[in-house]
């Protein structure tokens, strides 16, 4: 499972995959020094045909198979996720032009290096090839499309890096490692939960668990977070100290809900909380179990955390940088090719018409919330029970709704819908 969710990782880090042919070689090949070449007309070099100079790359019972006739499938089938990759490409290595960053094979071979770091972690170095060609072939994914992720990548991190370093050289305090230390080797909770669209969703979860469903079960039949799902729901440690999932800003705020539910005083491994709201979605939570602090002296590991908090700024560096290329791409990219170009617009519209469901979909969310406060009984607080003088529900800490602020979600999610896996497509200039 660890693997699996590493895999998971290794695309979010890598910028997301398209799905394409798997049988794609390694470009690595031995070229003799001196060439044979087969006299027989199917193993001759691409030769023009009598077709107006279309070059003919195979026979099938002597007649010829034309460069044309594999290039319109091609590009209808993969053209528009190839041209995405290179146009991200292209647009790094413009930037890095502009600036006077220079890059090579070194860069590209590290950053390889730290995804299958980051993606495979737990597991032996050496076994990192062998585990990237079983997960690329899973995902249906070519190694060319990976490469241009991991080189785009690579050419952004040396534009970034500089950059962030000059700005974090002040910021990174003692209290701030500090901070990082308590989140880090204090006391951890973990925590599964279902993540529904509306608060309909929510109160049939419960209902459901109310009446002996198993949780996990659950989690695989309503939940709309197809991120977590195949983990049962789990979602990174975190302590109360802890801003952002896995002490990693890109991938999101903890809730402040999810906190006040997992550190209740009297909160117990086993119980469910009442809806929470985060950032359009609403959670019913389970807390799995909670992880004593470590014995470690800060002292011992400032250094280390010095270095981890430099790697974050430079990993969100690299996010807010790769967002702007894509910009610069739907402001800039011209399509010529006519069955490439109507791909592109379609994308783009459907990407349109999902964002303005969703955005309907919170204000009509919205409002229901607030007729329902509205006509809640006097329009006051209920009384307080004798028995639970907090106010907390039964199940747990929480509010129903507990509304968290902007952008604190669990990680990987942005909207209430269910989000596409993240092998489904090429890099996203709709983002």
């Amino acid at each position: 499972m660890k693997r699996l969710i590493g895999g998971a990782l290794i695309l979010a880090l890598a910028g997301g995959c398209a799905r394409a042919p798997s049988n794609t070689p390694k470009a690595s090949v031995d070229v003799p020094a001196t060439p044979v070449i087969d006299a027989s007309p199917i193993h001759q070099p691409l030769a023009a045909a009598d077709m107006g100079g279309d070059p003919i790359i195979a026979h099938v019972n002597d007649k010829p198979i034309t460069l044309s006739q594999l290039q319109k499938p091609l590009i209808e089938a993969y053209g528009l996720e190839v041209l995405l990759y290179v146009v991200q490409l292209d647009l790094a290595k413009q930037k890095a032009k502009e600036q006077h960053v220079n890059y090579n094979q070194a860069d590209f071979d590290a950053e390889l290096t730290r995804t299958m770091k980051s993606g495979f972690e737990g597991a032996a170095k050496e076994d990192y090839p062998a585990l990237l060609e079983q997960l690329l072939d899973k995902k249906r994914i070519a190694r060319v499309e990976f490469d241009m992720v991991i080189q785009t990548n690579a050419i952004i991190r040396k534009i970034a890096e500089p950059q962030v370093q000059a700005q974090m050289k002040d910021q990174i305090t003692d209290a701030r490692l500090k901070d990082a230390f308590n989140a880090l080797y204090g006391e951890n909770a973990i925590i599964r939960h279902i993540q529904c669209a509306n608060p309909q969703e929510a109160e049939q979860v419960k209902a459901r668990l109310a009446a002996g469903e198993k949780f996990e079960t659950l989690v695989h039949t309503m939940s709309r977070n197809a991120i977590t799902a195949p983990s049962d729901g789990e979602l990174p440690p975190f302590s109360r100290q802890s801003q952002a999932w896995g002490n990693d800003a890109t991938k999101g705020k903890v809730p402040q809900g999810f906190k006040d539910f997992a550190f209740a005083p009297g909160a117990k491994v086993g119980e469910f909380s009442d809806t929470i709201q985060a950032d359009g979605a609403y959670h019913i939570l389970k807390l799995e179990r909670k992880v004593e602090p470590k014995v470690v002296k800060f002292e011992d590991v400032k250094e280390n955390l010095r270095t981890d908090l430099q790697e974050q700024a430079i990993t969100q560096g690299v996010f807010i940088l790769r967002n702007q290329l894509a910009q610069m791409a739907r402001e800039s990219l011209k399509i010529e090719e006519p069955t490439l170009k109507k791909q592109y617009d379609d994308r783009q519209d459907a990407a349109r018409k999902a964002a303005s469901a969703q955005a309907d979909e919170r204000a009509r969310q919205d409002l229901l919330n607030k007729i329902k406060a509205t006509n809640a009984p006097g329009n006051a607080p209920a009384p307080t029970d004798p028995k639970n003088p907090s106010g907390t529900p039964a199940g747990g800490a929480g509010t129903s709704p507990a509304t968290a602020p902007p952008g604190e979600q669990p990680p990987a999610t942005k909207s209430a819908a269910p989000p596409a896996p993240v092998d489904s497509k090429a890099p996203d200039l709709n983002k």
